[in-house]
């Protein structure tokens, strides 16, 4: 058994409970500056996540071209980490500068109650709010929504480069799930299901995550059962080659 895939349980906690500002998503709670002021933390943990995972991919793979591949998959997932770093910060700097957030952070100073909740912990303040969509949080939702991230244009088409991070973090998974179905011996179907739940947990968190509170949840729920039968698959794996 690799015990260093235990450190891969960081992500689903990660995303179990995105107000410690650690998710791939912005936080339900839209404490939209801590977030962007912890993104050592998330540097940290993808390479603390991913490491292990892709140094068991590379034992599962015997073929010549085995180098490459382990070489291609780690370049797409951290390159997809750091276009999503990039443009999500370049995306939050807009939002930090616009006139309705300025005012909208004024007037939250402005109010008595919110004073006396400044002075409340960022802990208490992540462990209150792991499920919690916060009130008068709708006009910083819609301006989450409505700024662009990294606009690009080619032959017509208009794309943003958050979309390129998430289709180089589909074709990742779906690559490791054809490696491990080809290293299992029995039950490989559940190769394909462990990513396609991790996927399907993906999109509900991206679509609702600041629209729907409990279609959030359920894509969190999804997403961690998706990824810990991944983390079984890969022990399984490699159980097999030992």
């Amino acid at each position: 058994m690799r015990y260093q895939l235990f450190l891969c349980l960081l992500s689903p906690v990660e995303e179990l409970f995105p107000d410690l500002g650690m998710s791939w998503w912005t936080p339900p709670n839209l404490r939209l500056e801590r977030y962007a002021r912890v993104w050592p933390g998330r540097v940290a943990s993808i390479l603390t996540v991913w490491t292990p995972i892709l140094s068991v991919v590379a034992q599962l793979m015997t073929s010549p071209a085995s180098p490459i591949i382990t070489s291609c998959l780690t370049v797409a997932i951290f390159t997809a980490f750091g276009i999503r770093l990039y443009v999500l910060g370049k995306k939050l700097d807009k939002i930090f500068a616009s006139t309705t957030y300025i005012a909208l952070q004024q007037s939250k100073h402005e109010t008595p109650e919110t004073k006396n909740t400044d002075k409340t912990s960022d802990l208490v303040e992540v462990k209150s709010a792991f499920f919690c969509f916060p009130p008068g949080s709708l006009e910083v939702r819609q301006l989450l929504k409505s700024t662009d991230g990294c606009p690009v244009s080619v032959g017509g088409l208009s794309f943003d480069f958050l979309e390129v991070a998430e289709m180089l973090y589909f074709v990742v998974f779906s690559s490791i799930s054809v490696i491990i179905y080809t290293a299992l011996d029995d039950v490989k179907w559940l190769a394909f299901f462990a990513v396609g739940l991790i996927l399907f947990g993906a999109f509900f968190m991206a679509q609702f995550r600041h629209r729907h509170q409990l279609l959030d949840v359920f894509g969190r729920v999804v997403f961690t059962a998706g990824f810990l039968t991944n983390l079984y698959n890969l022990n399984r794996a490699d159980n097999k080659l030992s």
